[in-house]
């Protein structure tokens, strides 16, 4: 009797080596409070990516590129900070405007913002990602040692059982388009 592989197509919980899509991502976690400079911030903590829109318009948790199947529904998304502040409201303002389309922007109370409708909101965002390899963390010794000796102060790459460094995606948002009116799977 022969086992018989249909393909060898790999399968990664990861993105693609270049990852800039328009994706639709959850936002799970909402958090208000001081920054460390002690100005009102809102964050949104975590953000759980859902998918990526295909040629059709279609939300797909998974992209094949080559031999390879990564599937990217699920993973998390960098935070996003909006600090209000007279400087720097207007990204909240950008971000509100794009999760409230045809509505007037009402303004935020820095002091007691509006977040209820923050959480679990699923909106259309452009993502850019890039896969980082892990790296052995270094004591300010260590790197100094290493600065004297002309080499990059950056610790060893961490790798599997079978010598392959380790990998993750990184992934942030660039630019909010909207919300997303369709399903979205819980992962």
């Amino acid at each position: 009797m022969a086992i018989i592989k249909s393909d060898s197509t790999e399968v990664k919980a990861s993105i693609p080596p270049a990852f800039t899509e328009r994706c639709a991502v959850r936002i799970q976690e909402v958090k208000f409070g001081p920054n460390s400079k002690s100005n009102p911030m809102i964050t949104l903590d975590k953000i759980e990516l859902c998918g990526v829109f295909d040629a059709n318009n279609n939300l797909i948790q998974e992209i094949v590129k080559g031999t390879t199947t990564y599937k990217v529904a699920g993973l998390n998304v960098d935070r996003e900070n909006f600090t209000l502040t007279s400087k720097a409201v207007g990204f909240y303002e950008t971000f509100w405007k794009a999760a409230h389309p045809g509505e007037e922007y009402p303004g935020v109370d820095d002091s007691n913002p509006d977040i209820g409708w923050i959480k679990g909101f699923v909106g259309q965002a452009i993502i850019i990602g890039r896969v980082k390899q892990m790296r052995k963390q270094l004591t300010d010794e260590e790197k100094i040692a290493l600065v004297a000796a002309g080499k990059p102060a950056e610790g060893a790459l961490l790798t599997d059982e079978h010598g392959k460094p380790v990998e993750f995606p990184s992934l942030k948002i660039s630019r909010w388009m909207g919300p997303y009116k369709g399903e979205v799977a819980p992962f």
